[in-house]
């Protein structure tokens, strides 16, 4: 077994170093099965679970099943029965001021909802509804947790876009100059596909820019939109949501791009040894 191992943490190579000494940083928090390896031998980085030396470091032992020796009767002993228990705490067993809490917080969170709706109407329904489906699909996709809320507004806004202009088009409204919302459609495809296939940090500072020049374009066509048969009251509510996510997502940029660790690329690591 080599004692030659080279390894990734964040941004730095690690080694030559023994055996024992990657095991341990594997099986440490920054460690993990994904980490970059290599050795003499390897013609290109390896993930370390795709090692089968380092897989087994991974595996884990079936469940153990205690097999308990009934002992001989014996008065002195103790009857299973007075052995203590845990206690599990339940929500019945909560205090009343964390149950009166919840529900006042349940409360306030349904009355928020359906003053939105009256208020606001499709202009909140659709996207949070586009937003939910977004989110929901990237997470059974196995996206990264941190990366998921950003995703989710940025395709769920867009897709927002797609059936505003999908409406119009049907109500004979269509004009050419409603073209150019295929631009951000083609943008935002471009920019999912390049997160998906990278998961990097790159990828979400690019999402992080689309939506700063989508904002600033926004903020600069206030009050100028208009539809035949809509009324301002509505095309500015319908605005006023256009800005509001993108502010949001600005911000749950950010959060990713501070949360995502920057992985390197294969050549660059490759001229580290060369």
């Amino acid at each position: 077994m080599s004692d030659a191992w080279h390894y990734v943490d964040g941004n730095e190579t690690v080694g030559p170093v023994p055996h024992e000494q990657l095991r341990k940083f594997l099986l440490s928090p920054s460690g993990g099965k994904n980490t970059l390896v290599w050795r003499n031998g390897f013609s290109d980085w390896k993930a370390a679970y795709e090692v089968g030396e380092l897989g087994a470091v991974f595996e884990e032992p079936p469940p153990f099943l205690r097999r308990v020796t009934q002992p001989a009767a014996n008065p002195m002993t103790a009857s299973p029965a007075s052995a203590p228990r845990p206690v599990k705490t339940s929500f019945a067993d909560e205090s009343f001021g964390k149950k009166a809490l919840r529900g006042v917080g349940s409360l306030f969170g349904l009355l928020i909802g359906f003053v939105g709706f009256k208020v606001l109407g499709a202009t909140l329904v659709w996207p949070a509804a586009l937003i939910g489906i977004t989110w929901f699909i990237l997470a059974k996709c196995k996206v990264e947790t941190v990366a998921v809320p950003m995703l989710a507004v940025v395709v769920g806004h867009t897709g927002w876009m797609i059936v505003g202009h999908a409406m119009l088009f049907v109500m004979g409204l269509w004009t050419d100059d409603q073209l150019l919302f295929l631009v951000d459609v083609v943008i935002v495809i471009a920019l999912l596909i390049w997160f998906l296939w990278a998961r990097s940090r790159a990828a979400a500072i690019g999402v992080l820019v689309y939506q700063m020049l989508a904002l600033s374009m926004g903020a600069l066509q206030w009050g100028e939109v208009t539809i035949p048969g809509a009324s301002s009251q509505a095309l500015m509510l319908a605005q006023a949501m256009h800005i509001f996510l993108r502010v949001v997502g600005i911000g749950l940029c950010i959060y990713a791009i501070s949360k995502l660790r920057k992985k390197p690329t294969t050549a660059k690591l490759t001229e580290v040894f060369e």
